[in-house]
Protein backbone atom coordinates (compact mmCIF):
# COMPACT_ATOMS: atom_id res chain seq x y z
CA UNK A 1 0.00 0.00 0.00
CA UNK A 2 2.87 2.32 0.78
CA UNK A 3 4.44 1.82 -2.66
CA UNK A 4 1.13 2.55 -4.39
CA UNK A 5 0.87 5.79 -2.41
CA UNK A 6 4.34 6.83 -3.58
CA UNK A 7 3.37 6.25 -7.23
CA UNK A 8 0.32 8.47 -6.83
CA UNK A 9 2.49 11.10 -5.16
CA UNK A 10 5.02 10.93 -8.02
CA UNK A 11 2.22 11.43 -10.55
CA UNK A 12 1.03 14.43 -8.58
CA UNK A 13 4.50 16.02 -8.49
CA UNK A 14 5.05 15.55 -12.21
CA UNK A 15 8.09 13.33 -11.67
CA UNK A 16 6.93 10.60 -14.04
CA UNK A 17 8.73 11.98 -17.08
CA UNK A 18 5.67 13.63 -18.59
CA UNK A 19 6.45 17.08 -19.91
CA UNK A 20 4.63 20.05 -18.44
CA UNK A 21 2.86 22.43 -20.75
CA UNK A 22 4.75 25.66 -21.21
CA UNK A 23 2.93 28.88 -20.50
CA UNK A 24 2.21 31.00 -23.54
CA UNK A 25 3.00 34.69 -23.41
CA UNK A 26 -0.38 36.19 -24.20
CA UNK A 27 -1.16 39.89 -24.50
CA UNK A 28 -3.17 41.47 -21.68
CA UNK A 29 -6.77 40.30 -21.41
CA UNK A 30 -8.19 43.68 -22.43
CA UNK A 31 -6.40 43.38 -25.81
CA UNK A 32 -8.03 39.98 -26.45
CA UNK A 33 -11.60 41.08 -25.71
CA UNK A 34 -14.46 40.93 -28.17
CA UNK A 35 -16.47 44.06 -28.88
CA UNK A 36 -19.17 43.42 -26.27
CA UNK A 37 -16.53 42.81 -23.61
CA UNK A 38 -14.59 45.93 -24.63
CA UNK A 39 -17.71 48.09 -24.48
CA UNK A 40 -18.52 46.81 -21.00
CA UNK A 41 -14.95 47.35 -19.80
CA UNK A 42 -14.67 50.77 -21.46
CA UNK A 43 -17.67 52.14 -19.53
CA UNK A 44 -15.76 52.01 -16.26
CA UNK A 45 -12.49 53.04 -17.93
CA UNK A 46 -14.08 56.17 -19.45
CA UNK A 47 -15.33 57.27 -16.02
CA UNK A 48 -11.74 57.39 -14.73
CA UNK A 49 -10.05 58.67 -17.92
CA UNK A 50 -8.76 62.22 -17.47
CA UNK A 51 -6.84 62.88 -20.70
CA UNK A 52 -7.98 64.77 -23.78
CA UNK A 53 -6.93 62.22 -26.46
CA UNK A 54 -9.56 59.60 -25.81
CA UNK A 55 -9.36 57.94 -29.26
CA UNK A 56 -5.60 57.44 -29.05
CA UNK A 57 -5.83 56.18 -25.46
CA UNK A 58 -8.67 53.79 -26.36
CA UNK A 59 -6.69 52.37 -29.28
CA UNK A 60 -3.64 51.84 -27.11
CA UNK A 61 -5.55 50.34 -24.19
CA UNK A 62 -7.63 47.85 -26.18
CA UNK A 63 -5.32 47.24 -29.16
CA UNK A 64 -7.80 48.22 -31.88
CA UNK A 65 -7.48 50.27 -35.07
CA UNK A 66 -8.82 53.82 -35.56
CA UNK A 67 -12.00 52.76 -37.31
CA UNK A 68 -12.93 50.35 -34.51
CA UNK A 69 -12.03 52.93 -31.84
CA UNK A 70 -14.23 55.60 -33.44
CA UNK A 71 -17.15 53.19 -33.83
CA UNK A 72 -17.00 51.88 -30.28
CA UNK A 73 -16.51 55.29 -28.68
CA UNK A 74 -19.53 56.59 -30.61
CA UNK A 75 -21.50 53.57 -29.35
CA UNK A 76 -20.48 54.57 -25.81
CA UNK A 77 -21.74 58.11 -26.36
CA UNK A 78 -18.35 59.87 -26.51
CA UNK A 79 -18.62 63.03 -28.66
CA UNK A 80 -16.18 62.89 -31.60
CA UNK A 81 -15.51 65.75 -33.99
CA UNK A 82 -16.52 64.56 -37.50
CA UNK A 83 -13.75 66.61 -39.17
CA UNK A 84 -11.12 65.02 -36.91
CA UNK A 85 -12.51 61.56 -37.61
CA UNK A 86 -12.47 62.15 -41.37
CA UNK A 87 -8.89 63.50 -41.33
CA UNK A 88 -7.60 60.59 -39.26
CA UNK A 89 -9.32 57.93 -41.37
CA UNK A 90 -8.04 59.54 -44.60
CA UNK A 91 -4.52 59.63 -43.18
CA UNK A 92 -4.72 55.97 -42.13
CA UNK A 93 -6.04 54.98 -45.57
CA UNK A 94 -3.21 56.90 -47.27
CA UNK A 95 -0.60 55.19 -45.06
CA UNK A 96 -2.05 51.75 -45.81
CA UNK A 97 -2.11 52.50 -49.55
CA UNK A 98 1.53 53.62 -49.43
CA UNK A 99 2.51 50.40 -47.61
CA UNK A 100 0.64 48.29 -50.18
CA UNK A 101 2.39 50.10 -53.05
CA UNK A 102 5.78 49.67 -51.40
CA UNK A 103 5.17 45.92 -50.88
CA UNK A 104 3.98 45.57 -54.50
CA UNK A 105 7.07 47.37 -55.82
CA UNK A 106 9.33 45.17 -53.70
CA UNK A 107 7.58 41.99 -54.91
CA UNK A 108 7.87 43.15 -58.52
CA UNK A 109 11.54 44.06 -58.06
CA UNK A 110 12.31 40.64 -56.60
CA UNK A 111 10.40 38.84 -59.35
CA UNK A 112 11.94 40.85 -62.17
CA UNK A 113 15.54 40.33 -61.05
CA UNK A 114 15.77 36.99 -62.88
CA UNK A 115 13.98 38.17 -66.05
CA UNK A 116 17.05 40.03 -67.26
CA UNK A 117 19.04 36.77 -67.04
CA UNK A 118 16.54 34.68 -69.04
CA UNK A 119 18.98 34.25 -71.95
CA UNK A 120 22.08 33.91 -69.75
CA UNK A 121 22.76 30.22 -69.17
CA UNK A 122 25.55 30.92 -66.66
CA UNK A 123 23.42 33.11 -64.36
CA UNK A 124 22.65 30.29 -61.93
CA UNK A 125 26.30 29.25 -61.89
CA UNK A 126 27.24 32.77 -60.79
CA UNK A 127 24.34 33.05 -58.34
CA UNK A 128 24.86 33.26 -54.63
CA UNK A 129 24.06 35.34 -51.59
CA UNK A 130 25.05 38.98 -52.00
CA UNK A 131 27.48 40.08 -49.29
CA UNK A 132 25.62 43.37 -48.92
CA UNK A 133 21.86 42.73 -49.20
CA UNK A 134 21.85 38.94 -48.50
CA UNK A 135 19.58 38.28 -51.50
CA UNK A 136 20.15 35.23 -53.72
CA UNK A 137 21.10 36.70 -57.08
CA UNK A 138 23.73 36.44 -59.83
CA UNK A 139 26.89 37.97 -58.37
CA UNK A 140 29.61 40.22 -59.69
CA UNK A 141 33.28 39.42 -59.08
CA UNK A 142 33.21 41.15 -55.65
CA UNK A 143 30.31 39.00 -54.41
CA UNK A 144 27.78 41.80 -54.92
CA UNK A 145 24.51 41.60 -56.81
CA UNK A 146 24.11 44.06 -59.72
CA UNK A 147 22.08 46.52 -57.59
CA UNK A 148 24.63 46.63 -54.78
CA UNK A 149 27.52 46.77 -57.29
CA UNK A 150 25.90 49.84 -58.87
CA UNK A 151 25.60 51.48 -55.42
CA UNK A 152 29.27 50.74 -54.72
CA UNK A 153 30.27 52.25 -58.06
CA UNK A 154 28.28 55.42 -57.31
CA UNK A 155 29.90 55.64 -53.85
CA UNK A 156 33.38 55.35 -55.38
CA UNK A 157 32.56 58.14 -57.83
CA UNK A 158 31.14 60.34 -55.04
CA UNK A 159 34.36 59.87 -53.04
CA UNK A 160 36.52 60.42 -56.14
CA UNK A 161 38.15 56.99 -55.79
CA UNK A 162 39.04 57.01 -59.47
CA UNK A 163 41.55 54.13 -59.13
CA UNK A 164 38.78 51.71 -58.05
CA UNK A 165 35.93 52.98 -60.23
CA UNK A 166 35.35 51.01 -63.42
CA UNK A 167 33.14 53.71 -64.91
CA UNK A 168 35.72 56.47 -64.46
CA UNK A 169 38.56 54.40 -65.91
CA UNK A 170 40.28 56.15 -68.84
CA UNK A 171 38.17 59.33 -68.44
CA UNK A 172 39.77 62.76 -68.27
CA UNK A 173 39.64 64.74 -65.03
CA UNK A 174 36.91 67.02 -66.43
CA UNK A 175 34.83 64.02 -67.56
CA UNK A 176 35.23 62.41 -64.13
CA UNK A 177 34.00 65.55 -62.37
CA UNK A 178 31.06 65.78 -64.79
CA UNK A 179 30.23 62.12 -64.03
CA UNK A 180 30.37 62.87 -60.29
CA UNK A 181 28.05 65.87 -60.71
CA UNK A 182 25.53 63.70 -62.57
CA UNK A 183 25.64 61.01 -59.88
CA UNK A 184 25.17 63.55 -57.08
CA UNK A 185 22.34 65.29 -58.94
CA UNK A 186 20.49 62.03 -59.60
CA UNK A 187 21.20 60.00 -56.44
CA UNK A 188 22.24 62.58 -53.85
CA UNK A 189 25.46 63.37 -51.98
CA UNK A 190 25.15 60.68 -49.28
CA UNK A 191 26.85 57.32 -49.55
CA UNK A 192 24.61 54.35 -50.29
CA UNK A 193 26.76 51.32 -49.52
CA UNK A 194 30.13 52.34 -48.11
CA UNK A 195 30.13 53.28 -44.44
CA UNK A 196 32.01 56.57 -43.93
CA UNK A 197 34.85 56.22 -41.45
Amino acid sequence: MLQFGRKIQEYGNGQTGMAKKSKQNLPPRRKRMKRSQRLESAKSWLETYEGNKVVKAYRKRYGVNFECAFTELEMLGVPIDPDYKERVLESVAAQEAAKRQKRARERARRADVWLEYADDETALERAGECVSCDMFRPLEDLGLCPGCAAMLERDLIRQRDWEYSGTAFLLSDEAREELRRKIVAEYGEGLELIDPV
